[in-house]
């Protein structure tokens, strides 16, 4: 696969996002508790991927490699998930999709920058350098900008 259909791909699912979260955050306020949006989103979600995984003949792991995988990432990454969905659900109709979603990208750019470093969860090392430095500094002046309001 190309790098643009790659981008192409990921915008279109930062847009989901971005999409997805100003609704379940309304779905939160809605509810009076953005845990129960949170929980209606995982209910949903898991029957709408478990009835695609079933339906389309998708390979299902082995017992052994089921095994082979580490606890933590299992119960981490989804006490992270529930967390931080809970948290932008929350915050949705305080600050508004662009307010949040700013925060969001900038908070996941830092950390990615930190787990390429390091090459975190096997995945390629992505030495940070100064240019990305720089970018990452653009990224929170652009928080700023997007969200402090100007008198006048």
């Amino acid at each position: 696969m190309n790098f643009i259909t790659m981008i192409s791909i990921a915008l279109a699912c930062g847009m989901g996002i971005a999409l997805q979260s100003g609704m379940s955050g309304q779905l939160g306020r809605l509810l009076g508790n953005p845990m129960f949006a949170t929980l209606v989103v995982f209910v949903v979600s898991a029957t709408i991927m478990a009835t695609v995984v079933l339906t389309t003949g998708v390979k299902l792991p082995s017992m052994m490699t089921l095994r082979a995988i580490p606890v933590y990432l299992w119960g981490a990454g989804s006490l992270l998930s529930a967390a931080a969905l809970t948290g932008v659900y929350w915050l949705m109709p305080q600050m508004g999709v662009p307010g949040v979603m700013v925060g969001v990208l900038c908070g996941q750019l830092l950390i990615s920058l930190l787990a390429g470093h390091y090459g975190w969860f096997d995945m390629p090392v992505v030495v940070v350098t100064p240019q990305k430095l720089v970018g990452a500094g653009l990224l929170v002046l652009g928080i700023l900008l997007i969200n402090v309001e100007v008198p006048g």
